[in-house]
């Protein structure tokens, strides 16, 4: 779904689920960016087109989003009232006719998913993906170690699947990490997108392109999109900075789809008391880590584990360290009362 009311994105290369609820909210960005690079703020104004898609792996719910997005968003602005055709025009969006040159950053499932209905309305979709395979943080080898080893998905694959390509018949209702990844492959390979990825290719930078020199003809060959005078702020298209495998490069595109997760880096805030507390014992004796740097319950074992939080991620890692962990207490705000069952403690606020 889009929102529709003008929008700010302050972080574009690590969109907020808060600012994208749900698995994948399509958010349009009407603001015009002076530099959309990951710590630049974007400016009021009109601009290119750009897209946020954030998903967890649910691609049937992905996929049904970019589907409606891209055939509608054109026609629920100008609905609304609150932009002309010429109006959206001038942003570079979505023009009935028009062939546009799209760059996907991000090959989970929001990037395949992206990619798949881009191209099958007409457009040019070049898809950036730093990892060597489809899936983002799904795929086998994935270059963001955000799936824990143990990991099985809290959505059943009825719930995650595309509405045209099932999981493959035998496996459970809730599935392992890596036959989430195996599936966006074979996503990938049923509507022909690999021609579409480039592999272990990072983007660097997203800015308004500069006249016409900049980003000519990319890696692909590709020729330039926009048309701004030569010396000024080209608005009908993005400059596109990347590195990879097969060395730098800038190309114009005519929108930019931002698909790349917000599971890049952690929040860990200090806790008061904290320093004092490791330096209370032999270094290494104590530890505070991330979810994010949690793959295997052996690490642990032996030792008393305080897990921080009662969301999907903490509950699976605190059944894994029960029987491995000497003990493990579970700090929750949704507790009520203290409670220890089986080698655990669930413990509530302040305890």
């Amino acid at each position: 779904q889009a929102m529709l009311e003008p929008t700010v994105v302050p972080h574009l290369s690590t969109p907020s689920p808060h600012a994208c609820p749900g698995p994948a909210r399509a958010l349009v960005a009407s603001a015009r960016p002076r530099c959309c690079t990951s710590t630049a703020a974007a400016a009021t104004g009109a601009g290119p087109l750009v897209v946020v898609l954030v998903s967890a792996g649910a691609l049937g719910a992905t996929a049904s989003a970019a589907r409606r997005g891209f055939r509608t968003t054109r026609r629920r602005l100008l609905g609304h009232g609150r932009w002309s055709s010429t109006q959206l025009r001038a942003m570079g969006g979505p023009v009935e006719g028009r062939s546009c040159r799209v760059a996907v950053i991000g090959g989970g499932p929001a990037g395949v998913a992206s990619c798949r209905f881009l191209a099958e309305n007409g457009h040019k979709p070049v898809v950036f993906e730093a990892g060597s395979d489809f899936g983002g943080i799904w795929a086998r080898d994935a270059p963001n170690k955000v799936v824990y080893r143990g990991l099985v998905t809290n959505l059943p694959t009825v719930a995650m699947q595309s509405f045209d390509l099932d999981f493959p018949a035998g496996l459970p209702s809730y599935i392992k990490g890596a036959d989430l990844g195996d599936y966006f492959v074979s996503y990938a390979e049923r509507f022909d997108l690999n021609k579409f990825f480039r592999f272990r290719t990072q983007v660097t930078s997203v800015r308004l392109a500069e006249g016409e020199g900049e980003g000519e003809a990319g890696a692909d060959g590709g020729s330039s999109a926009g048309s701004g005078g030569s010396g000024g702020a080209d608005t009908d298209a993005w400059a596109v900075a990347f590195e990879g495998a097969e060395g730098r490069g800038v190309e114009k595109f005519d929108a930019v789809v931002v698909a790349k997760g917000h599971y890049d880096e952690p929040y860990a805030p200090e806790i008061l008391g904290q320093r004092a507390w490791l330096a209370g014992a032999e270094s290494g004796a104590r530890t505070v880590v991330h979810s994010r740097e949690y793959d295997d319950p052996a690490r642990h074992a032996g030792r008393a584990v305080l897990v921080v939080g009662g969301r999907s991620s903490a509950v699976d890692v605190a059944r894994e360290l029960r029987g491995v962990a000497r003990w493990v207490y579970v700090l929750e705000k949704g507790c009520q009362r203290l409670m220890s069952v089986g080698g655990g403690t669930h413990l509530p606020l302040g305890a």
